[in-house]
């Protein structure tokens, strides 16, 4: 009747036949009646089928739509090329080789491999995360407080601050010469606005 851990590891896997499955937060029963919920047997393989193959945060925001559109740009039917957007996930017209089926995968083969990185590059991208996720959840909490251009200031720094940061986990060159600009541009803010700052995010309510 509930929906226990085994049931929720089968929703985040991508084996096939778990694709689309065990949607309940709570109440395995809805499952059980719409013909979603599957037992799981097989190891789950977590993921998404078509693995994002990056740490930028902002990309894996527009990565589907991008798909999405390069198979709408690429159709030659005006029907094919507004499917895309109600179809079934996979879906593509006959020219680009019909519907995509979820590949077979397993354990351990096909689970998500770290990005190879040093001990001090991962330890310098992990502090600078963690003062964001902290800038970012002060910010969340004292929205109310904040007027317009600072949150969307603070909004913007954090966003940036992550995609140089995977950069730099990634190794693109843009990213060494970007972080220190980053650096820069923060100890100046920190320096002209960093007392008015904290007194906003962390002062009483």
């Amino acid at each position: 009747m509930f929906n226990t851990p085994s049931h929720h590891r089968v929703h985040h896997a991508r084996n096939p036949r778990y694709i689309d499955r065990n949607h309940a937060g709570v109440l395995i029963i809805w499952d059980r009646m719409f013909g979603t919920f599957v037992q799981e047997t097989d190891e789950p393989v977590y993921g998404v089928v078509k693995p994002l193959q990056s740490a930028n945060p902002l990309w894996a925001n527009f990565a589907s739509w991008a798909d999405l559109w390069r198979v709408s740009a690429q159709a030659t039917r005006f029907s094919d090329r507004l499917r895309p957007l109600v179809a079934a996930p996979g879906w593509r017209p006959a020219e680009q080789g019909g519907p995509m089926l979820p590949p077979e995968v397993s354990r351990p083969k096909d689970e998500p491999v770290p990005l190879p990185v040093s001990r001090g590059l991962g330890a310098y991208v992990f502090v600078q995360f963690v003062l964001m996720l902290v800038l970012a959840a002060s910010a969340l909490r004292r929205a109310s407080a904040l007027d317009l251009a600072t949150f969307g200031t603070l909004a913007a720094v954090v966003t940036s601050s992550l995609v140089v940061l995977s950069g730099l986990l990634e190794k693109k060159r843009w990213a060494a010469p970007a972080e220190v600009a980053r650096v820069v541009l923060l100890l100046a803010g920190a320096g002209l606005f960093g007392r008015s700052l904290l007194v906003a995010l962390f002062g009483n309510p």
